[in-house]
């Protein structure tokens, strides 16, 4: 089999499936547990990513970002290992991002200190509420003042780059209470936000829960002030508004994700892991057991079409500030009802959403396909 050419540099993740309690909300792919699995977990990586530098070569790194999961309840001599690994094989430059998903209750000054000795310059803070009901509602297992406090270590540790997830949407918030926690959050001196709408996934316990009409999700009134009420609040405080999901002060943007939103290539290690090399994505099966077993099978690798890398293109682009080229909308006489709606904005011959635009994206991206929607109203 012949493999496509990576365009250097490439950016790297590792997906660490280990976690004391899934969260109820949570869809991502993890295992409650299983701790002693580590060293097993490690040494699968390897052979996995020392294969990758046996198919593509030592390519060069600008961007590794540990996710999860909850990547920080590795050990740091696990991490150390899985980090000397990555570099034996890759060629990470000194100035690479290197950026590590922590949950609050995993952090401590003696951690924190040998984070940063073994090179990471990044951490995202798994926030996701600072007030005590909603923590509990959504099954987390730190306290607001906890994750407050692992903000402030890890600053006192020196890390000057961090990021802290918060979501909304959450039934009982208002946006008095969600403004509140905004203000709590940009007092830590975080350079990084990012805020995320709940959503109701399949197969969780919190979808079991709805079902069970144990509570009612937000209305969208009140779900798209929130959003507008994250987007007006962080831009007034400084942070530019960079892509829908996320908002940082100058110079404080994932350089990991934004390559991803662009089009550059990535390389994916560990269950559930996708990459992207060319026009081929590939993805590891969401099987932990499975992944110690053989850490080179594939839940599926194809290449794209050249129709196919378009609408990615569009979709992902859509998602950023800088939009995308008019020229990737398949129906450019949809625009003028979008923009007549206050849904799109124009520089030039870019396009971008405006902020009710983003709360609407997948909508939009239809219509420009030339799919009928409620933006067509």
């Amino acid at each position: 089999m012949s493999y496509p050419i990576a365009t250097a540099p490439i950016g790297l993740y590792v997906h660490v499936p280990f976690c004391l309690q899934k969260c109820d909300y949570c869809s991502f792919y993890s295992r409650s547990g299983r701790l002693q699995e580590i060293p097993a977990f490690i040494s699968a990586l390897q052979q996995e990513i020392d294969g990758a530098m046996r198919r593509y070569g030592p390519l060069p790194v600008d961007t590794l970002y540990l996710g999860g999961g909850t990547p920080s309840l590795l050990d740091t001599a696990s991490l150390a290992l899985l980090l000397k690994g990555l570099r034996r094989s890759f060629a990470l430059a000194e100035t690479s991002e290197i950026t590590l998903e922590v949950n609050p209750y995993t952090v401590d000054g003696d951690k924190a200190a040998a984070w940063l000795d073994m090179g990471i310059n990044r951490v995202s803070v798994g926030v996701q509420a600072l007030r005590e009901e909603d923590l509990v509602f959504l099954g987390r297992l730190h306290s607001a003042d906890q994750a407050l406090a692992s903000l402030d270590c890890l600053q006192q540790s020196g890390f000057t780059r961090l990021n802290a997830d918060l979501l909304f949407g959450i039934p009982g918030q208002s946006v008095h209470h969600f403004r509140e926690g905004l203000e709590r959050l940009i007092q830590t001196g975080a350079d990084h936000v990012s805020v995320y709408g709940l959503s109701i996934e399949e197969n969780t316990p919190l979808s079991d829960r709805h079902r069970m009409g144990l509570f009612h999700k937000i209305n969208d009134e009140v779900y798209e002030a929130l959003f507008l009420t994250a987007h007006a609040f962080l831009e007034g405080a400084g942070f530019s508004h960079y892509e829908i999901s996320n908002f940082a002060k100058p110079g404080g943007e994932s350089r990991h994700n934004l390559n991803c939103w662009t089009g550059h290539d990535f390389l994916g290690f560990g269950p559930a892991a996708h990459s992207k090399i060319g026009t081929r994505r590939f993805a590891n099966p969401s099987d932990l057991s499975a992944y110690l077993k053989n850490p080179f099978d594939r839940s599926f690798d194809t290449p794209l079409t050249e129709e196919q890398v378009r609408l990615e293109r569009l979709m992902l682009g859509l998602r950023c500030r800088e939009g995308v080229d008019r020229a990737d909308v398949r129906r450019p006489d949809h625009l003028e009802i979008l923009y007549k709606r206050h849904l799109v904005a124009f520089s030039g011959e870019r396009l971008r959403l405006t902020p009710s635009g983003m709360l609407l994206m997948d909508e939009i991206v239809l219509y420009l396909e030339g799919e009928k929607c409620s933006t067509s109203k």
